[in-house]
């Protein structure tokens, strides 16, 4: 018989989780990391694990998308609800939407902090200095998967309908994925996006793994060599 260290440490609720529930996990600059669970914040350093549960706390049960911003400040989507944790502490951002949910947040070139809700209250959020300053219902800008910065300015979006999107002072620019439709493999709709150093934007999706530069549109599927067509998030 061989023994050995799993390469992989799974934590649930018995090693002492709030619950088996992971909204959204959020590794912090002081190596803690945060996971949004069903009623709690579940925060893991090194073998030790402490939540932050309602009512002691926490302004509600359903824990969305979390942010750490570049001040070190911890962003978090709970009920709809937009609120900055600091110092033990849940500053009201923008108050509770009954049955919605923050599912992304993105932090942009200028320091703007940008939420995507979805449900009865779906939204794009724009926040500056800790006020809404910006607030985007569809049809102006349909509802989307997830949010993220562009490196170039502005935010990207993977809409709900399929194709992504690009917002920046009031515009808003689709970018059909009406080409990739010729591959067998593709199924419409980019669960998570991504940008990498070198500006590509990347896209998980149900049909393969999209990406895009200058323009250009290409997937990656089994056929060309990835393991599988199914991806969640890159």
């Amino acid at each position: 018989d061989a023994f050995r260290e799993r390469p992989i440490i799974t934590f649930s609720s018995r090693e002492g989780l709030a619950a088996d529930y992971a909204t959204s996990v959020v590794a912090r600059r002081d190596g803690t990391v945060w996971n949004a669970n069903l009623g709690a914040l579940d925060v893991l350093q090194g073998k030790d694990i402490s939540s932050i549960r309602v009512p002691r706390g926490l302004p509600g049960q359903a824990t969305g998308a979390m942010l750490e911003d570049r001040a070190g400040r911890l962003w978090v989507g709970v009920g709809g609800g937009i609120f900055v944790y600091r110092e033990g502490h849940f500053r009201p951002i923008l108050p509770v939407h009954p049955g919605g949910l923050v599912i992304a947040f993105a932090e942009d070139t200028e320091g703007s902090i940008w939420a995507e809700l979805a449900g009865p209250s779906a939204r794009l959020v724009r926040i500056q200095n800790f006020q809404v300053s910006e607030e985007i219902v569809p049809p102006k800008i349909p509802p989307a998967f997830s949010v993220i910065a562009d490196p170039r300015g502005g935010v990207w979006l993977s809409l709900f309908d399929g194709d992504l999107a690009h917002y920046e002072h009031g515009k808003l620019r689709r970018v059909s994925m009406d080409p990739l439709k010729k591959y067998s493999a593709y199924v419409g709709g980019l669960f998570n996006i991504f940008v990498d150093s070198e500006t590509i934007l990347w896209g998980a999706a149900a049909g393969g793994l999209v990406g895009y530069k200058d323009e250009k549109l290409q997937i990656l599927t089994e056929q060309n060599g990835l393991p599988c067509n199914r991806i969640y998030s890159v």
